[in-house]
């Protein structure tokens, strides 16, 4: 995706669904990159193709690079494993890529009546957000809010993190967010993909997901390798928020989790932000964001532990030479 003057969004866009579409994720869209400014436009696809080469199973079925119609929502990621995973599994077994719209469930003797009522209900929840013509197969989507390219916009939003950090140092809190080494923009959209990476990562299973964490842990707190029983040690264990079919094992009540916030709030938020205390899954996210957008050497040094592991439980690749 190298910068040429003069090309237009249109062929960036149609350049970079092509580049999907060859390496099998034939329905990817990459909608409205046209619509961003002709240079972010270029930084927002090598972003892209860089986290693909890297995590070539992590798949989108779209990603919205400027989506105005939800306001105040900086961007948002939805893993189709936890909304739709009746329709994921069905079309991963019929080896589908076909959107589920096409789909005549009457005609599929396998489905027993309760199977049907629950894949018609996720149908009907497609529909209603207007995923009926999507990949489920794919890991989930991403939307990005027009604001990240939006100049006025953009500014706000820089004087707003700035105005939340100045009043933590006043009261001596985590800050908003941590000195980065990119662009806003970049650092939104792999935060993003990062929850579809820990989608990705619960499909393997609750082991390798133990393990993914238990490494992020050393990264976060510090320390040697915790066990995953110890529930205020493995960030496993932290409250999750979305991905509730791999909670960890000892998370234990609400009150426990409370508690586990509480408890590891300073730690977790010195380090990577406040936002990152909001729940396991946006810890995740942070974290993963942050292992390759920080500024601070010692950061990166901590959270590559995250990156390793990933590619040890083979959700990730090493580099290539």
């Amino acid at each position: 995706m190298h910068w040429r003057q003069g090309v237009s969004g249109e062929r960036l866009r149609e350049k970079l669904e092509r580049w999907e579409h060859k390496r099998g994720n034939t329905m990817f869209e990459a909608k409205n990159l046209e619509k961003l400014p002709t240079q972010l436009a270029y930084e927002m696809s090598n972003v892209w193709v860089s986290l693909r080469e890297k995590f070539p199973e992590v798949r989108a079925a779209s990603v919205n690079f400027h989506n105005n119609k939800e306001k105040g929502v900086l961007a948002d990621a939805t893993s189709y494993a936890e909304l739709y995973p009746r329709l994921r599994a069905t079309a991963q077994w019929q080896g589908s890529q076909s959107p589920v719209d096409t789909w005549n469930l009457c005609d599929d003797d396998s489905i027993d009546d309760e199977e049907f009522h629950a894949l018609a209900k996720e149908l009907l929840d497609a529909k209603q957000y207007g995923d009926t013509k999507v990949d489920v197969t794919a890991t989930g989507a991403i939307e990005l809010s027009a604001c990240l390219s939006h100049p006025r916009c953009h500014k706000k939003l820089l004087a707003y993190w700035e105005k939340r950090n100045e009043r933590a140092r006043v009261l001596g809190v985590a800050p908003r967010v941590v000195p980065l080494g990119t662009s806003v923009a970049t650092y939104v959209l792999v935060h993003e993909f990062g929850h579809l990476v820990d989608s990705a990562l619960a499909e393997h299973g609750a082991l390798a997901t133990e393990r993914v964490y238990a490494a992020l842990s050393r990264g976060v707190l510090g320390g040697s390798r915790p066990r995953k029983e110890q529930w205020r040690n493995n960030l496993w264990n932290y409250p999750t928020g979305y991905l509730k079919a791999n909670a960890g094992w000892y998370e234990g009540s609400a009150e426990r989790g409370r508690d586990t916030v509480r408890s590891l709030r300073p730690i977790i938020g010195a380090k990577l932000g406040s936002y990152a205390t909001v729940n396991r899954d946006e810890l995740f996210a942070e974290s993963f964001s942050l292992s390759y957008c920080a500024s601070d050497a010692d950061l990166l040094r901590d959270l590559s532990l995250l990156k390793d592991a990933l590619v040890r439980e083979g959700v990730g690749v090493a580099r290539r030479r």
